[in-house]
Parts: C-alpha cells; sequence; structure tokens
C-alpha cells in the first residue's frame, strides 16, 4: 500500500476529528494522548455554557467587537455560499439531525491576519482538543526542497547546457474545509448573528481550523497525494501543507505541475485557477514557504541560492527603522522581530546573524511594560539595519551542487554574552577539499 494507509481499519483512511486518531506509517510515530475521554464529556451542558457566554458577549457589543461579530457572520455565509459549509440551523433542528446530547460545537471567532480574515473555531475551549489523541508527528519537506531536487538532477544527470531547471508552486482553495469528517455532528461552530442577535450553528463537513487533529489529517491526505503523483506521474515535487511546489527540467515541457494539478482536481482538493496570484508557472526564480530559490545559475555557476525576497526583508527594514526612531522596543515588538528575523537567518549564508538576535530574544522575555532601548538591544537592532540596507541585503544561501577542486573552508563560531560582561567569542577553522553546503 501507499506508506501504510490501507494497513489498519477503514477509519484510517478518513478524516476523525477528535478522539483517538489512528497511526499512520507515513509519518514518524510520536504519541499524543488525549487528555480527557471526549466522548465522556456532558455535550448538552457545554452548549448551554457557550449559548450564555456568547449572548452576553455579543448583546452589548459596540466598535470592532461588533465589526468583528459582522465580519464573521459574514465569512460564514460566503463559505455556505461555496458549498464548504451548510447552515443555518438552531439549536433545535440540530437536536433532530444529530441526537440531543450527541453533537459538540465550538465558538468561531475572527483571525485577522495581514488585513484579510480568517475565522477559527475556539477548539481549545470546547474541549475538542483536549480529547484527541494523536500517534504520529508531522515529518514534512523543507523550503529548501528546490535546492535537494537540482542536487539530484546535477548528480543523476549531470550538467548540460541544452536544458535548465525551473520551479512553480500552487495552493489549495480552502484546503481544510474540503477534506471530510466522519463525525460531522463534532463540527457544528457557532456564530453570534449580530442582526438578529442570537446564537446561530452552521456544519462543516471538512475539518475547522484551530482543531488539534487538523494539521496531521491535511498532511496525511497530501502525504498520499505525493505518493501517487511521484509513483504515478514522475513527478519531482511536494507540498507542504496546502502549498505545492514542482521544480523539473525544461525538457519536461511543465508537464509535472499540469499532472499535479490534474491529481489534485480529481482528489477534490484542486489548486487555485491558472489566473489566481497563488498559481506561480514555471520560471527559474520563485518562492516557496517563504524562501525564494534561485535555479538560474544551477549549470552555469554550478549552485543554487535560498533566501528571504527584497520585500520581506524591507518590511523588517522599516519595522526596525522605527523602533531605532522611536528608541522604543516593547517585549511584543522584540518577539514579533525575533521570529521575523529568525527565519531570514536560517536562510542566509552559514545562518549569518543568529548569535545577535539574543539581546532581543531577552527583551521578548521581559515584563510586558518594559520599553526603552537599552545598548545591547539598540546594538542588535543597528546591525541588522545596516545588513538589510546593504546592497542585496542579506547574504543567500548557496548550495553547490557538486564538487570542485577549490575546497572549502569551514568556520564554527561560538559566543557567550551577559549584560554587564565582557563578551566572549570562540571559533573553529577547518578546510576540506571539494564539498560545500549541499542539501540534505
Amino acid at each position: 500500500g501507499l506508506s501504510g494507509w490501507t494497513r489498519r481499519s477503514p477509519r484510517t483512511a478518513r478524516a476523525i476529528p477528535c478522539g483517538d486518531v489512528p497511526m499512520v506509517a507515513a509519518f514518524n510515530a510520536k504519541e499524543q494522548p488525549a487528555e480527557v475521554d471526549f466522548d465522556s464529556l456532558d455535550h448538552e451542558e457545554w452548549i448551554d455554557a457557550l449559548e450564555a457566554k456568547m449572548r452576553e458577549a455579543g448583546k452589548d457589543a459596540r466598535g470592532e467587537a461588533l465589526e468583528d461579530f459582522q465580519a464573521v457572520f459574514d465569512k460564514c455565509e460566503r463559505e455556505t455560499a461555496k458549498g464548504l459549509s451548510e447552515g443555518w440551523f438552531t439549536r433545535d433542528e440540530l437536536d433532530i439531525k444529530f441526537g440531543k446530547g450527541f453533537w459538540r460545537p465550538a465558538e468561531c471567532f475572527a483571525v485577522w491576519q495581514r488585513g484579510a480574515l480568517r475565522v477559527c473555531d475556539n477548539c481549545a475551549a470546547s474541549r475538542h482538543n483536549d480529547g484527541t489523541g494523536l500517534h504520529n508527528g508531522l515529518t514534512l519537506d523543507r523550503p529548501d526542497f528546490p535546492a535537494l531536487v537540482a542536487a539530484l538532477f546535477a548528480e543523476a544527470l549531470g550538467f548540460d547546457e541544452r536544458w535548465a531547471l525551473e520551479g512553480g508552486t500552487d495552493d489549495v482553495q480552502s484546503a481544510y474545509r474540503r477534506l471530510k469528517t466522519w463525525a460531522p455532528q463534532y463540527g457544528v461552530a457557532a456564530v453570534w448573528d449580530p442582526v438578529r442577535r442570537e446564537v446561530r450553528y452552521m456544519t462543516r463537513p471538512g475539518l475547522s481550523f484551530g482543531l488539534k487533529a487538523a494539521p496531521m489529517l491535511f498532511n496525511r491526505f497530501t502525504a498520499m497525494a505525493t505518493q501517487i503523483a511521484r509513483r504515478v506521474y514522475g513527478w519531482c515535487g511536494c507540498i507542504y501543507f496546502d502549498d505545492g511546489c514542482t521544480v523539473e527540467p525544461t525538457f519536461a515541457r511543465r508537464s509535472g505541475q499540469r499532472a499535479v494539478r490534474a491529481l489534485m482536481e480529481s482528489m477534490g482538493m484542486p489548486f487555485s485557477p491558472l489566473d489566481d496570484a497563488k498559481h506561480v508557472p514555471m520560471r527559474a526564480r520563485f518562492v516557496f514557504l517563504g524562501v525564494e530559490a534561485d535555479l538560474a545559475r544551477a549549470w552555469e555557476a554550478q549552485e543554487v541560492t535560498l533566501g528571504v525576497t527584497a520585500e520581506r526583508q524591507a518590511r523588517m527594514l522599516e519595522t526596525i527603522d522605527f523602533l531605532c526612531d522611536t528608541d522604543t522596543c516593547f517585549p511584543g515588538d522584540a518577539a514579533k522581530l525575533v521570529g521575523r528575523l529568525g527565519f531570514a537567518t536560517q536562510w542566509t549564508y552559514g545562518r549569518f546573524g543568529r548569535a545577535i538576535l539574543q539581546p532581543l530574544l531577552r527583551r521578548a522575555q521581559r515584563e510586558a511594560h518594559e520599553a526603552l532601548v537599552d545598548a545591547a538591544v539598540r546594538g542588535a537592532l543597528h546591525f541588522f539595519r545596516s545588513v538589510l540596507g546593504r546592497p542585496g541585503g542579506l547574504p543567500r544561501r548557496r548550495y553547490r551542487l557538486r564538487p570542485d577542486g577549490r575546497g572549502t573552508v569551514w568556520i564554527w563560531t561560538d559566543a557567550m554574552y551577559e549584560e554587564g560582561k565582557p563578551a566572549m567569542l570562540a571559533f573553529v577553522v577547518r578546510f576540506s577539499g571539494g564539498r560545500g553546503e549541499r542539501p540534505r
């Protein structure tokens, strides 16, 4: 069978939103036991408490709170129009549909991401997540997947100027919602209607955002789709959550991207339309999982480079400029900046600049009211300000596709810094013959 999907009961092939999610051989074993027996929970008592809480929050809502309630309700209506959800229902109607005491809702709320609304269900408060047990941990491909494919082609076919490498990406539309579950009675969303001023319900045949089991269930499906595409179509690609990536030689005539799009369509999990911005046609330079891969010099220079985009670097520089100009950096600001810089420096040459993040990391762990920038934080901000502002920005990470005669100088560094004490730096240098960093 494909990665062990058919080794166990038929339930293994279904999406189980809560309770015990059976193990599959697609991922590594990792026990994550449930904290409660989901079947033993009193669902009627929970619905009473949830409705009372939502009525209390909704009846006097004003300003942004009222706008959020309306935005969530409108987004849910649009999902229903697309066939991704079903509704609206009253409590009595769901008692008839599923049986009194045999369904459990979660409150639907707004999450704003860069001005865009995503509706999530609070499956932590509803204890769906406490009642979920998993037996696997996710093992997924990384943003350096394009470099790995380039290295494998270089090893298998050598270097030939008559053809080149190119890559493209795709995105699954409304991904979680399209993976149907076997227990829709536990995929009910409670939504406040700000016009009728009452709690209304909708059912989600697919997965909810906020469900503990959702990442495992969805990636189990895409892992199976990847196996089929690779074995049946010879596809050189991967799917990370809802993001697909294809990398192949130009002599393939872009057939790989067309083949995987057709496969996902046939499996009921279509990628975005060809005219959608999330569909990126095959090209030498493209972005996958926030990291830009440059395959243009794969044969000429026999290397592939990866790095964060100039636009992402410009946004980080704008944030740092603001912090420097105002001479303030709250712990929340530092935490967000550490996350952004931490990701960016993963894809720099030699993971450049990781140590200098420490002052910002310590600021992120301070009391929320601390804002004044001290010497250590100021030094870290000025360091990244100078690097991001230089021509070319952060140095890109380079992967050599085959050994050459120049050899490589390896440098390992370590440092220690504590406020009020002298800084310490140690480094080791070693020369090796002919092997640079290669994707693993």
